[in-house]
Parts: C-alpha cells; sequence; structure tokens
C-alpha cells in the first residue's frame, strides 16, 4: 500500500498527515482489500477530521495574545436561536467597521450553540487595539475573556468547539456548517509531502526520528481511523516541540 506524508509546520508544533497515496490502485499496483467503516466510525472521523481543520486554522492564524470570547445573553431575555444569529453578525459587522476606521486587521471564527444550553456564541478574535474596551461597548450583554493558550496549545479548545456543534451544525438554524469565520484567514497548506516509507499504520505512532530530539508526541490528539472516502485507514500525529 503505498502512503503520503503532509507535513504542517507551525511555531510550536508539527502536524503529520499519512494517508493513501492519490495515485494509489493505479495498473499494476496491488490493491488491498477495503474496509467499510460503520456509521459510528464515520462520524467519529468526520468529527476528527472537523477539529483538525479548525485548530490549524486557529494556529495559522491567532497567538497567545489573541482572545476567545463568550458572548451571552441575560437570563430574562434570551433571543431565539435566529435573532442570535442577527445579533451577532450586527456584533462582527460593528467591529469590522471600527477596525476599517481605524486601519486595524479584523480577523474572527464564531460558532453559537444553543441546542440544550442557554444560546451562547464563542468568537475567537485578534487582539488589535483597544479591543475589551470596544467588544463591551459593541456587546451589551455579558462577555467572558479567555487568552489563547501559549505554544500553539489550541488543540483543546478547537476539540471542545466542535463537539458543542455536533447537535446542531447540519440543522438549518445553523447553518449546516460548524463554524464561520472571515475572509481575510490564512488557510493551512502543508509545508511537505514526501513518501511515507512505513508499511502500515499504527494506532500507536511514534516519533519520527527527524525530530526525536526537539518534539514529543500529543497521544490526546493523535489519531489513526478509517477513511469514509477511500475506506483505509488514515492517520494524524500531533507533536509539540520541548520547552
Amino acid at each position: 500500500m503505498h502512503m503520503i506524508e503532509k507535513i504542517f509546520r507551525f511555531g510550536h508544533s508539527v502536524e503529520i498527515d499519512r494517508c493513501l497515496a492519490p495515485n494509489f490502485g493505479k495498473k499494476g499496483e496491488k490493491r488491498q482489500r477495503r474496509k467499510k467503516p460503520t456509521a459510528e466510525q464515520m462520524k467519529e472521523h468526520n468529527r476528527k477530521i472537523a477539529e483538525k481543520k479548525l485548530r490549524r486554522l486557529i494556529k495559522c492564524n491567532f497567538t497567545e495574545d489573541d482572545w476567545h470570547l463568550t458572548l451571552t445573553y441575560d437570563k430574562d431575555n434570551r433571543p431565539t436561536a435566529e435573532q442570535a444569529h442577527k445579533f451577532l453578525l450586527n456584533f462582527i459587522k460593528c467591529i469590522r467597521r471600527y477596525c476599517k476606521k481605524h486601519n486595524y486587521v479584523f480577523k474572527y471564527v464564531h460558532i453559537t450553540e444553543y441546542e440544550g444550553v442557554a444560546i451562547h456564541h464563542h468568537i475567537i478574535i485578534n487582539n488589535f487595539p483597544d479591543v475589551q474596551r470596544v467588544v463591551i461597548k459593541k456587546w451589551k450583554y455579558n462577555t467572558n475573556w479567555s487568552p489563547l493558550y501559549a505554544n500553539d496549545r489550541v488543540e483543546e479548545l478547537a476539540s471542545y468547539l466542535i463537539k458543542e456543534t455536533d447537535k446542531t451544525f447540519r440543522t438549518a438554524k445553523a447553518g449546516k456548517q460548524r463554524y464561520s469565520c472571515s475572509r481575510n484567514l490564512e488557510r493551512p497548506e502543508p509545508d511537505e509531502i514526501r513518501p511515507c516509507n512505513l508499511k502500515k499504520l499504527s494506532p500507536n505512532p511514534r516519533v519520527p526520528k527527524e525530530y526525536r530530539d526537539k518534539y514529543i508526541i500529543d497521544v490526546d490528539y493523535c489519531y489513526y481511523g478509517i477513511s469514509n472516502k477511500t475506506g483505509y485507514p488514515s492517520q494524524t500525529i500531533v507533536l509539540r516541540r520541548i520547552s
């Protein structure tokens, strides 16, 4: 089975995707028997892919100086999902207008959760000048502030936000997407694509030799599963730089 590795390098972490080579199965190559994933495996695989995409998006565009905000409403004045969506869009519009007026960059990722909980919004924004005063002025309800963790430690946040959307992202109210973001975000692309010399993928990967002296493996966010597109195993390895 011919596999490739896609290497994503960030400031304090490296992520490696191992998967089937795109041209596998061409004439003359022996094809391995495919494994059909179960419905539960497909659901888990899709959620892990969503987590991976979101955390890489955050790593590419935000730093420890930026903010994770939770925007909530008064207990006795909670809006419907449709109203809350309008409130959030108006809030973002006001922030964007302010930043444009002062020539500041404004970047964000946001989700809304309302299924089984009090309706609220999560939004990750960059730390532009005077951001706290502007947010408090533009959002008339309650705001909880959390700085992003240093050294690319955004895996837990990305996992939490994706789990928050599991019940609602396929509904019309949620817009059939897990999260929305500003158009000026940089999209993560692999820094290197190369052949993978492993004969098979293991659920318990090791740190690749070239990274062994400077990185450790973050087992909580490594993933081994069956792709619902190809039916073959795929793997993601998350390496963290040793402080």
